[in-house]
């Protein structure tokens, strides 16, 4: 398998909820107890997850995609849209703690971001939600840092290494074009820190 492809299956987009949790989590200073944690871990993990993956197989048996890859513009609608809803409920939910704040922020924006992404496929614009991912957990480290003044520049750098990676694998696989993968990536971490300093 290519190395392009390896990186691509190891960083998908589904798999960036539970890894900005288990971050956050890792890396904020407040006290939160472990029992809530793992349960919120778990929650977002089946929701973010489990859930899109099922989610995708019944589309698949249905014939409303013809593979996982959504390769078409129309194969991408209905997955955005479901995506969209859970991001959003998530967020609701998130924001009903104060201490998960930051964490309420990140599916806000993520939620807003595929609604953007959704839009964009009206107009046969299929952004990379690769790149997407990359950008919200890049602008979310980036946050947290601020947010709870601590040092997180190594892991920050390696997202944007980890970005650049992503970026060049996804445009050696032809999956999308170069404004494709950057429309991701920069909406991502734009609208993030905007959604961020809109809600203080």
């Amino acid at each position: 398998m290519k190395f392009e492809k390896i990186i691509s299956y190891l960083f998908h987009p589904v798999l960036f909820g539970t890894i900005t949790t288990v971050i956050f989590f890792i890396f904020q200073p407040t006290f939160i107890e472990k029992t809530f944690q793992y349960n919120v871990i778990l929650v977002i993990f089946f929701s973010t997850y489990v859930i899109p993956v099922l989610f995708l197989f019944l589309l698949k048996i249905v014939k409303n995609i013809d593979t996982y890859h959504l390769i078409e513009v129309k194969e991408r609608k209905y997955p955005v849209f479901f995506f969209i809803v859970l991001n959003g409920l998530l967020a609701l939910r998130l924001f009903m703690y104060d201490s998960l704040y930051l964490l309420a922020i990140f599916f806000l924006s993520s939620t807003i971001s595929l609604i953007v992404v959704f839009a964009f496929l009206l107009i046969k614009i299929r952004i990379s939600l690769h790149t997407l991912g990359l950008g919200l957990f890049t602008s979310f480290l980036i946050l947290m840092s601020y947010h709870y003044k601590i040092k997180l520049l190594v892991i920050i750098s390696f997202a944007i290494i980890l970005s650049s990676m992503v970026l060049i694998a996804r445009l050696k696989l032809k999956a999308h074009s170069n404004i494709e993968v950057y429309l991701g990536f920069f909406i991502g971490l734009g609208l993030e820190i905007l959604i961020y300093y809109v809600n203080l």
